[in-house]
C-alpha cells in the first residue's frame, strides 16, 4: 500500500495533500475500529462476568432451597413418626388387652377419609375423566397398600410394637432398589453402606428375637413377658416372634412399592388425586376383604368405647399419615421420607416402657444404634 501511495504522489503531487487527508481519514476509521473491538471485547467479558455470576446466584438460591425443603420435610418427617408409633400403640392395645384381629376394619376408616379428597376433583369436574384413563392403576396401588397395612397390623398379634417399629426401617433399602430401578435414582456409596447397616441392624434384631425365644422356652413355656412386673397382662408367644418379625419385613416392601409409586404419582398428577381415588378403591377392597375374612371375628367381637376408641385413633393417625406424606415427598423423595421416620423407632422404645412396661434386650439396642 505504501509502494502505491509513493508511486501516485510522485505522478500526481498536486493530489498530495488529499491523499494525506485520506490517509489519516483511513487511520483514524482503523483506529476506531480497533477502538471499537477493543470495546466489545470488555464487554462480552464483562458480560460473561455477569452471566457466571447470575449462574452463580441461581444455583446458590437453588441449593438453600433444596436444603430448606430437605429441613421442612425432615420437620414433617418426625410429626409422620409420632403418626406411626400412635398406630402403633393403637394396634398394640387392641390386640394385647382386647384381643382384637380385625386389621382390615382397623384401615377401612382412614380409605373412608381418604377418599373424601375426591369431592375436589367433583368440584374440578374432571372426577370421571381420570377415573376413566387410570382406574387401572389406582386399583393395583390400593391392593398394594391395603394388603400391607393388613400384614402390618396382624404382626402385632405376634410380636412388640419396638420389633415392629425397628423393623419397620427396612422399608428404606426397598425403597432404594425400587427408586435405582423404576426411578432412575443414583446414590452415593455411603448411602450405599447406610443401607448395608440399616440391613445389620435387622439381622441383629432378628437373631435378638430367635435368642429370646430359645431362652425363655424352657423357663415361661413359650410365654414371653414384656418385663419382670408380673402384673402386667402382656404376653407374647416366643415361637411367634420371628413369625412376626417376618410379615413386618414382607409389609415393608409392599410399603416401599407403595411409597415409590406415590412419588411417581405425585411429580405427575396433583396431592388431591392420589390420596383421593388412593381411598376410594382402598375403602372398597377393605369391605370386601372384610365380608371375606373378618366377619366372623367381627359377630363376635365384643364392642366398648375403648376398642372403638383405639380404632378411631389408629385411623386418624394413618389418615394423617397419608395425607402428610405426599408434601413430604414434594419437598424431597422416598427414600429421605423413610430416613426421617427412623426417628418412630426412638418413640416407640418410649411407648413400650411407658405404655407396656417393655424392658427392651440389649441386643435391641445394638440393633437401634445399628
Amino acid at each position: 500500500k505504501k509502494k502505491k501511495k509513493m508511486e501516485v504522489e510522485n505522478k500526481n503531487p498536486q493530489n498530495n495533500n488529499k491523499i494525506v487527508i485520506v490517509n489519516k481519514l483511513e487511520e483514524q476509521q482503523e483506529d476506531e475500529y480497533d477502538n471499537e473491538n477493543y470495546n466489545n471485547g470488555i464487554r462480552s467479558k464483562n458480560e460473561m462476568l455477569i452471566v457466571d455470576e447470575n449462574n452463580k446466584i441461581k444455583y446458590l438460591i437453588d441449593l438453600i432451597k433444596r436444603k430448606r425443603n430437605i429441613i421442612y420435610a425432615l420437620i414433617l418427617g418426625q410429626f409422620l413418626s409420632l403418626c406411626i408409633t400412635t398406630t402403633g400403640v393403637a394396634s398394640q392395645f387392641l390386640a394385647d388387652e382386647y384381643k382384637v384381629n380385625i386389621p382390615t376394619t382397623q384401615s377401612l376408616l382412614n380409605y373412608i377419609l381418604l377418599s373424601m379428597y375426591c369431592i375436589i376433583l367433583f368440584y374440578k369436574k374432571n372426577f370421571f375423566e381420570i377415573l376413566k384413563r387410570r382406574w387401572w392403576k389406582y386399583l393395583l396401588i390400593a391392593f398394594v397398600d391395603v394388603e400391607a397395612n393388613y400384614i402390618v397390623v396382624k404382626a402385632y398379634q405376634y410380636t412388640t410394637i419396638t420389633s415392629v417399629q425397628l423393623l419397620d426401617c427396612s422399608t428404606i433399602p426397598w425403597v432404594m432398589i425400587l427408586s435405582a430401578i423404576f426411578l432412575k435414582r443414583r446414590y452415593r456409596i455411603l448411602q450405599y453402606f447406610s443401607v448395608l447397616c440399616c440391613i445389620c441392624g435387622i439381622i441383629i434384631l432378628l437373631i435378638s428375637d430367635y435368642i429370646l425365644d430359645i431362652y425363655n422356652e424352657g423357663q415361661s413355656n413359650g410365654t414371653y413377658q414384656y418385663s419382670n412386673d408380673s402384673s402386667s397382662n402382656i404376653d407374647i408367644s416366643l415361637s411367634n416372634q420371628v413369625i412376626g418379625d417376618v410379615l413386618v419385613i414382607i409389609g415393608t416392601l409392599l410399603y416401599a412399592i407403595s411409597n415409590v409409586t406415590q412419588e411417581h404419582f405425585v411429580e405427575q398428577f396433583t396431592t388431591f388425586e392420589w390420596v383421593g381415588l388412593l381411598g376410594v378403591f382402598g375403602t372398597i377392597i377393605s369391605v370386601i376383604q372384610i365380608l371375606i375374612f373378618e366377619r366372623e371375628e367381627l359377630k363376635t367381637l365384643t364392642w366398648n368405647y375403648n376398642v372403638i376408641g383405639f380404632i378411631i385413633l389408629f385411623a386418624l393417625a394413618l389418615f394423617s399419615l397419608y395425607s402428610v406424606t405426599p408434601y413430604v415427598l414434594i419437598l424431597s423423595s422416598a427414600t429421605v421420607l423413610n430416613l426421617s421416620l427412623l426417628t418412630s423407632d426412638v418413640f416407640s422404645i418410649f411407648a413400650g416402657v411407658i405404655f407396656f412396661d417393655y424392658v427392651p434386650s440389649v441386643l435391641y439396642f445394638i440393633s437401634l444404634f445399628v
